[in-house]
């Protein structure tokens, strides 16, 4: 009496043209994907007598797991008080493009590795939002892809009336930055940061 392997997937139902794909594979292959998130396999021996009738055996239920990985930290967004003036300063100085504004008082912009949403703070916040040297956020940076570019880039703001929080400067890491503020007062880091590959 031979023994035959039958593999059973079960996904929710909207996922039933996978579930139909998945269940075409044979179980060798099924047993080498370690790396699907959350399918439920269901294996079942059975044996097959001299009149072809099938008797289960056993079944083995198992729950296959994903290795995630994470791309970084490549999304923020900010609370502003105008988001035309913040939308024109991040294009201007970080080279970054609209990507989508949903209305008036919500954009999205990227570098094409990022995304930066600016969020209109309400007419009636307005008295409420203030900067606070006890806001939660101590700053926020942009990586430059060297030395020179960070000092170009000061250069460049130096001569616009942009406020400087911290002049360039050479890190013990290897990194070298400079620290300016947004039209919300928000800090900006301009970093080059040898570690991290752009």
């Amino acid at each position: 009496m031979a023994l035959t392997r039958i593999c059973k997937i079960n996904l929710p139902s909207k996922y039933h043209i996978l579930t139909a794909i998945l269940n075409l594979l044979p179980s060798e292959v099924l047993g080498m994907m370690q790396n699907v998130r959350h399918l439920r396999i269901e294996t079942e021996k059975v044996a097959k007598d001299d009149e072809g009738l099938s008797k289960e055996v056993s079944k083995d239920i198992c729950l296959m797991e994903h290795t995630r990985k994470t791309r970084g930290l490549r999304h923020l967004a900010l609370r502003v008080r105008d988001v035309e003036v913040s939308q024109a300063f991040y294009e201007r100085l970080f080279d970054m493009k609209l990507v989508w504004q949903p209305d008036p008082d919500n954009v999205y912009l990227s570098t094409g590795v990022d995304n930066l949403a600016l969020h209109q703070v309400p007419a009636e916040e307005f008295e409420k939002f203030a900067p606070s040297p006890h806001h939660p956020l101590d700053h926020l940076g942009f990586l430059m892809d060297s030395p020179d570019s960070v000092n170009a880039l000061f250069q460049e703001v130096s001569g616009q009336g942009v406020t400087i929080v911290q002049p360039p400067k050479a890190h013990r890491d290897g990194s070298f930055s400079f620290y300016l503020a947004d039209p919300d007062s928000n800090t900006i880091q301009v970093l080059f940061e040898p570690s991290v590959r752009l």
